[in-house]
């Protein structure tokens, strides 16, 4: 796809762009940068113009800012199984000794939990299946 072309030599010439200081020097480094995107397939108009949008931008070296709804979450990812209930109990009990700490006493949920459910075998055959029927490999 298109975007992931372009998200690419985006951040490619962001890189650039924090890591060089000197203007001169990040434009003949953007300029070999295009030569090598060019020589791999990359259109010409995209990366000419995603480096003069690059060259528009400011050069930022702070961090970029966390999320401010989740800011010291940790997902614990399972999958469904019988002991799924006792695993969100325990998360409950542990959730309320790290509170008790003065560092997380503000944070409603440090631990949280994502269930997914497994893939199986038969989920795997099925996929299989439907991928060869839609490419029409089997009749």
């Amino acid at each position: 796809p298109r975007h992931i072309f372009s998200s690419v030599v985006y951040s490619q010439c962001l890189r650039y762009k924090r890591i060089i200081s000197n203007g001169v020097t990040l434009c003949r480094r953007l300029e070999e940068l295009k030569q090598c995107f060019v020589k791999s397939g990359y259109p010409l108009n995209l990366v000419d113009n995603i480096i003069k949008d690059v060259h528009k931008r400011k050069r930022n070296l702070s961090p970029a800012p966390s999320a401010k709804d989740r800011p010291n979450e940790v997902l614990w990812v399972q999958t469904f199984g019988p002991a799924t209930s006792i695993f969100k109990e325990k998360v409950k009990e542990v959730n309320q000794l790290i509170q008790l700490s003065p560092v997380w006493e503000d944070n409603d949920r440090v631990i949280g939990v994502v269930s997914r459910k497994a893939t199986t075998l038969g989920d795997l055959i099925l996929q299989r299946k439907r991928s060869a029927l839609n490419s029409g490999s089997i009749e």
